[in-house]
């Protein structure tokens, strides 16, 4: 049997201490900006956090906002990091015809009120005394021709007038009565206030212009982009003057979120799903933030398992590897920027059970 040799010895020691000296640099945190640990905790054993990388966002979502028009841009009034409140006005195009039609249809709605209020309350004293009045000379008027037209015919019986002179008396008679039927019936309308099938018309012709009116604010508030939610503004994609719509242009303005609650989408390796549950503890580390652990916990597990979406580009990063999407939120308060790349751990379960 042979024995080995000094020189054999102190070969095998030198490979052992370059293993060891490997193990030791990816097993530092320092290491790689931290990405290694988390390639290598990605086949997590029981007992052991399960791992992935992940990208912070506001639990509302990243939300671009839009017109339904398309047009120029008249107006921006706030800048990127603005707290905004659900209902304001963050962005306005040109809309000067749209005003414009508004201010007619106001016009109209408050001219057909108008006429409807007034056929409702009738005739003022005022008007029915002038009413009664023109009855009264009509009278008068008829009293007159009716005279002449009786002395008319006493001197055509005479042979002191003609028969031209007979007509004419005869003619003023005929229009002085119709004058006066024509005063009595006004009147007559007047106490009897307005037919049911007029106030129905006027009725309509409100809620015509009302709905007309509608739509002409409707109209208006496409030119007008206003918060959701409130939230904070995160990017400004358009400013004033641009043209935003037209020609196949993207017709996002802005996008804007709610910073009151941040989630990180994580993917974690098929081989660790089953040491990930609802409701499980979690926390994120990021290299902007040495030696600080973010708490939060999983608030959704995906029901499927897709392809790998989320590289850190580490070199012993599983690349064709199927995951399962997870949503980790953090716990309130904290504050992080969104779009961080970060480094996401789940407590297992199993062991923590």
């Amino acid at each position: 049997m042979k024995h080995p040799t000094q020189k054999s010895l102190a070969l095998a020691v030198s490979a052992g201490v370059v293993s060891l000296s490997l193990y030791h640099w990816i097993s530092t945190p320092s290491g790689g900006a931290g990405m290694m640990d988390v390639a290598a905790a990605s086949q997590s054993r029981p007992g052991e956090n399960v791992a992935g990388s992940g990208r912070l966002e506001p639990a509302s979502g990243e939300i671009d906002l839009a017109a339904d028009v398309a047009g120029v841009l008249a107006s921006v009034p706030v800048k990127e990091g603005d707290h905004v409140k659900q209902g304001q006005i963050l962005a306005e195009f040109v809309n000067e015809d749209a005003l414009s039609h508004v201010d007619q249809a106001a016009a109209t709605v408050q001219m057909q009120t108008a006429r409807l209020e007034k056929l409702k309350k009738g005739p003022r004293a005022e008007e029915r005394r002038q009413a009664v009045a023109a009855i009264q000379e009509q009278d008068a008027t008829l009293n007159r021709a009716q005279r002449d037209l009786a002395r008319q015919k006493l001197l055509f019986s005479r042979g002191y007038a003609s028969n031209a002179q007979l007509e004419q008396a005869q003619s003023a008679q005929a229009v002085a009565a119709a004058r006066k039927l024509s005063a009595a019936e006004a009147l007559a309308q007047m106490d009897a206030g307005p037919r049911p099938e007029d106030v129905a018309s006027a009725e309509a012709e409100v809620r015509l212009a009302k709905a007309q009116l509608e739509g002409a604010k409707a109209a208006l508030e496409k030119t007008r982009i206003r918060a959701p939610t409130d939230g904070v503004i995160l990017r400004i994609y358009r400013h004033p003057g641009e043209a935003v719509g037209l020609l196949g242009v993207s017709s996002a303005v802005m996008q804007m979120g709610n910073l009151d609650s941040l989630v990180v989408r994580t993917q974690i390796d098929e081989a660790d799903i089953a040491h990930v549950a609802n409701g499980a503890r979690a926390y994120v580390t990021a290299p902007a933030y040495p030696g600080k652990k973010f708490g939060g916990k999983v608030t959704e597990v995906s029901p499927r398992l897709g392809a790998k979406t989320i590289q850190t580009g580490a070199p012993a990063e599983k690349r064709d590897t199927s995951v399962l999407d997870v949503l980790v939120t953090l716990d309130p308060g904290v504050k992080l920027p969104i779009g961080l790349r970060v480094d996401c751990f789940v407590l297992d379960q199993k062991s923590a059970s």
